[in-house]
């Protein structure tokens, strides 16, 4: 159905507006469902309104999509989009460093993982025997060039019991 059809159904079916003081710009309100368009009883003219609602929808359809395509291009730079590669060189990583550390039962407690921190990082994590197996693990872990940054939250059994007994003074 063509648009001048579709209006002349609709002014056919279309009811007057009463006479007011705007007397100047007689019109017919039209209603289409929960829609209501008004448009001037000269059928020759296009329905301004109409028409001028279509270009607003159009307006704000390409806007949506200069936003989408902007937002594309720019979330690969942003925090989140740098903090998601970076978790995903960790994760790549995790594997060579599990590999490592296999070899030592020292190690068994420990487990490694990806995390948020400095925009995506390696996690050490668990318990070790002593100060000294911490620090060998912190030096297998830097001898397998983590293209993250590591953190460690893994402690030595020494310093869980210190800690338990400074705790219980308490």
């Amino acid at each position: 159905m063509f648009k001048s059809q579709m209006f002349k159904q609709m002014f056919k079916a279309a009811a007057f507006i009463p006479q007011t003081w705007e007397q100047t710009a007689p019109a017919i309100r039209i209603e289409l469902g929960h829609r209501v368009y008004f448009a001037h009883r000269n059928l020759q003219t296009r329905d301004l309104q109409f028409r001028h609602f279509l270009k607003r929808r159009r307006d704000f359809l390409v806007t949506v999509a200069i936003a989408v395509v902007a937002t594309a291009i720019a979330y690969p730079f942003s925090a989140g989009g740098i903090q998601r590669r970076n978790m995903a060189k960790a994760r790549a990583h995790i594997p060579i460093v599990r590999r490592a550390l296999e070899t030592d039962p020292r190690f068994a407690r420990v487990r490694l993982s990806d995390f948020t921190a400095n925009q995506g990082c390696h996690l050490v994590s668990g318990t070790v025997p002593t100060r000294a197996d911490m620090n060998r693990l912190e030096d297998i872990t830097a001898s397998t060039s983590p293209p993250t940054p590591v953190r460690f939250a893994a402690f030595s059994d020494d310093e869980l019991s210190h800690l338990r007994t400074e705790l219980s003074r308490q």
